[in-house]
C-alpha cells in the first residue's frame, strides 16, 4: 500500500514528548513499516521540503510548542497535498479536531490502543 512501489509503508510520527514517539516507532517497526520520528515539528517541514521521502502517514500530536498539529498538517498538505494524517491528541475533543478546515483522515484520542492504532492504519493505507 506504499507510495513508493516495492517498499515498506513509510510513517512520520511527531510528537514533542520523545518517548512518545520512540513508543510508537517501536510498536509501528513491529508490524512492519518504516517509520521515522520527529519532536519538533517543524523538522518534518524541513525534511519534506529539503527532498525526504514523503510519508505514506504522517500521524502528529495536536498540542506541541513549535505548532499545533493542525499547523503541521496545513503546511505539509501545501508541500504534499495527498498527504494522508491521523491527529491524536489527549486534550482536545475530536469534534474539534474533525471540524477544522484543514480536514485530517483520522483522529484518535490519547491513550489509544496499539490495536486501535493498527486498524486506523491499516483502513487509511486501504483507501
Amino acid at each position: 500500500m506504499s507510495l513508493r512501489p516495492g517498499s515498506k509503508p513509510l510513517i512520520y510520527v511527531v510528537d514533542d514528548k520523545p518517548a512518545l514517539v520512540d513508543l510508537a516507532r517501536i510498536g509501528l517497526e513491529a508490524l512492519g513499516y518504516s517509520v521515522r520520528g520527529f519532536s519538533n515539528p517543524i523538522e518534518v517541514i524541513t525534511a519534506i521540503q529539503q527532498g525526504a521521502a514523503v510519508p505514506d502517514i504522517l500521524i502528529t500530536d495536536y498540542e506541541m510548542p513549535q505548532m499545533n498539529g493542525l499547523e503541521l498538517v496545513r503546511e505539509c498538505r501545501r508541500l504534499q497535498p495527498t498527504l494522508k494524517t491521523i491527529m491524536v491528541s489527549g486534550t482536545v475533543e475530536s469534534h474539534e479536531i474533525m471540524s477544522d478546515p484543514v480536514r485530517v483522515n483520522r483522529f484518535l484520542s490519547k491513550p489509544y490502543s496499539p490495536a486501535n492504532l493498527r486498524d486506523t492504519i491499516g483502513d487509511l493505507l486501504q483507501e
